[in-house]
C-alpha cells in the first residue's frame, strides 16, 4: 500500500507518488526477489489514508 502525506503537493501529485512508491516495491519483490506476482496487490491511497500522525512518516509503502 503506497501512501503520501497531505501536507505537501496536491491530490493528483500525491496519488501519483503513492502509485509510484507501491509499484517500485512491487517490481522489486517480483523482479529482484522472485515473489510470485499473483500473491501481490498494489494499492495506492494517495493522501487519503494517512497511517501516521507525522506527515513525513506518511511518505511510505506498507506491506501487509
Amino acid at each position: 500500500m503506497g501512501s503520501a502525506d497531505a501536507a505537501t503537493g496536491n491530490k493528483r501529485i500525491n496519488q501519483k507518488l503513492s502509485e509510484d512508491r507501491a509499484n517500485a516495491v512491487y517490481n522489486a519483490l517480483v523482479n529482484k526477489f522472485g515473489v510470485n506476482a499473483s500473491q501481490l496487490e498494489v494499492i495506492a491511497n494517495g493522501d487519503q489514508k494517512e497511517p501516521f500522525d507525522k506527515p513525513v512518516l506518511n511518505r511510505v509503502v506498507i506491506l501487509e
